[in-house]
């Protein structure tokens, strides 16, 4: 594991939404408590439904139980909840390469599930941590859920989703996107040096053509936030 240190240095804005984003991963992911994708929904206008709003979470949240019945407790994974519950009350925002890709994934995750409506990326995210004790039809049976979510909320196809530029979603997800841009980009960086260090032009070739290579550009109203590396902060 990388010995780096990333000093993530965010305003009370981005803080405040960073640890949302955390909390609704744990919640989501390793909980298994769909109706959290309900929760975070009513936080936002929505402007893609003609009928009334309190209906359309009803029905959303009769989907969503009916998705949390796929999942008894026993496979909820109490190791990992522990750990990002522990990095969700850390007060500092120094991680370690471990810390800095679990917040990108939360942040990610965050915005693509709630913000842009990607809520299949529920069912990818729990397949890829949990595959090796769901059996294949459970996670067929939560793809069917996906689409009747997707159009009741968003009003999407189950293809579909906005994009981080739409004017349909709240500012706060471009704001989220930003942090993911620096975050991913002082990654980024990190595993170039390390990859120079030892001379392999494979890795080097794969890092220059990464959207991660990318240079963060501001999407949001508020400026982008910083973060330096090191090996000591």
């Amino acid at each position: 594991m990388s010995g780096y240190l990333f000093n993530f240095s965010l305003n009370k804005t981005q803080s405040n939404l960073l640890n949302q984003s955390i909390l609704f991963y744990n919640k989501c992911v390793f909980c298994f408590e769909f109706e959290s994708i309900l929760d975070e929904y009513s936080k936002y206008p929505h402007f893609v439904n003609d009928f009334d709003f309190d209906s359309v979470l009803k029905s959303a949240r009769l989907i969503a139980r009916a998705m949390g019945e796929l999942f008894p407790p026993s496979l909820v994974d109490q190791q990992r909840v522990t750990e990002s519950l522990a990095l969700f009350s850390a007060g500092d925002r120094v991680l370690n390469r471990q810390e800095a890709n679990f917040v990108l994934d939360s942040l990610d995750f965050y915005e693509r599930v709630i913000g842009l409506g990607q809520i299949e990326e529920v069912f990818s995210k729990i397949n890829l941590f949990s595959s090796n004790r769901l059996r294949v039809s459970g996670i067929e049976a939560m793809g069917s859920f996906s689409h009747p979510l997707k159009r009741i909320l968003w009003g999407h196809s189950p293809t579909s989703s906005f994009g981080i530029h739409s004017s349909s979603i709240s500012d706060d997800f471009r704001v989220i996107y930003d942090m993911i841009q620096v975050l991913r980009y002082a990654i980024h960086s990190v595993s170039v040096r390390e990859s120079e260090s030892v001379g392999d032009e494979g890795t080097l070739m794969m890092l220059r053509y990464s959207v991660w290579s990318d240079t963060p550009r501001q999407t949001s109203k508020i400026p982008l936030p910083t973060c330096s590396f090191g090996t000591s902060f």
